[in-house]
């Protein structure tokens, strides 16, 4: 019950929004030339679910903490044994016990819950990209083939001010990301 209370609680959507909203910042930006929807959903889903993960893991340890040892005690009480009865040290290593076990469920939960989460922060960045594929490959189909195919540049992306002083490992690139770029989102796995 402790586990569903805390993964059906605040702490929970709180890392997932969390989780989406900075995945979603970080790989529009870093996706801006990237012309392959796949690519940019499976580094998205990548980093959200671990930031999620992490995130719920480590915001819902005191909440767990708190419910696993209420319910301890109901049961308990329940069980026909009295306050007086049930030592208090008894409980905090029970619940001891069981923490890491648990948090790895919230962990998972939250983790589950993000991919969907980024997917609708970023349909519309998949479907220009979609949208993109599709026309290029109606100019190579038409005989346009002979000219290189556009360069894609996501216009949800839009340029700030603080992209040209980031160093060049950190800026979009027309080419797309690089292999050590995308081992960063990989890595997340």
């Amino acid at each position: 019950r402790a586990i569903q209370e805390v993964a059906s609680s605040p702490v929970v959507e709180r890392s997932v929004t969390i989780a989406a909203i900075s995945t979603k910042e970080l790989v529009t930006k870093d996706f801006a030339f990237e012309p392959d929807e796949h690519k940019m959903a499976n580094a998205a889903h990548l980093m959200a679910c671990s930031l999620a993960g992490s995130l719920a893991a480590v915001s819902s340890r005191e909440p767990l903490r708190v419910a696993m040892a209420a319910h301890l005690r109901q049961m308990l009480t329940q069980a026909g044994y009295t306050e007086q009865v049930i030592p208090e040290p008894l409980i905090f290593m029970v619940v001891n016990s069981n923490l890491d076990l648990s948090r790895f469920i919230i962990e998972k939960a939250a983790s589950e819950k993000s991919a969907p989460e980024i997917d609708r922060a970023l349909n519309r960045n998949y479907l220009q990209r979609r949208k993109h594929r599709q026309q290029v490959a109606a100019a190579a189909g038409g005989g346009g083939g002979a000219n290189p195919p556009p360069v894609f540049y996501d216009i949800a992306a839009v340029p700030s001010p603080y992209q040209t002083n980031l160093p060049d490992a950190l800026r979009p690139m027309p080419n797309g990301l690089n292999a050590a770029q995308l081992r960063v989102y990989e890595d997340f796995a």
